[in-house]
C-alpha cells in the first residue's frame, strides 16, 4: 500500500510540479508552519533533494513562500534530529 501524498507547486511563472510531501513542522512559538517535501530527484553527490517552505494565506488560499536564513537553518536543525533518531533505531 502507497501511504505517500503528493502537493503540487505552482511556480511564479505558472508552471506546475508534482512534489511528494513530507512533513509539516510549526515554529517553535507557534506563529509559522513550514512544509517539507521532495521531487525524489538525487543531485549530484546523491543526496536526494529535499525542499521547505513556508505556507501563508493569501486571500485565504495557502501559498507557499521562500524561508529566510534564519528558517532554514531551523528547518535543517530539525532535519539533522530526525535523521540522528533514525540512525539511532536501524
Amino acid at each position: 500500500m502507497d501511504d505517500k501524498e503528493f502537493i503540487t507547486i505552482t511556480d511564479n511563472e505558472g508552471r506546475e510540479e508534482k512534489f511528494e510531501f513530507l512533513t509539516a513542522l510549526e515554529s517553535e512559538d507557534g506563529k509559522n508552519q513550514y512544509i517539507i517535501y521532495t521531487d525524489n530527484k538525487e543531485d549530484e553527490g546523491g543526496n536526494v533533494n529535499i525542499y521547505a517552505s513556508k505556507s501563508v494565506l493569501v486571500d485565504g488560499e495557502e501559498t507557499l513562500i521562500d524561508l529566510t536564513d534564519e528558517e532554514w537553518d531551523d528547518v535543517k536543525n530539525f532535519l539533522d534530529e530526525v535523521m540522528e533518531v533514525d540512525e539511532e533505531e536501524e
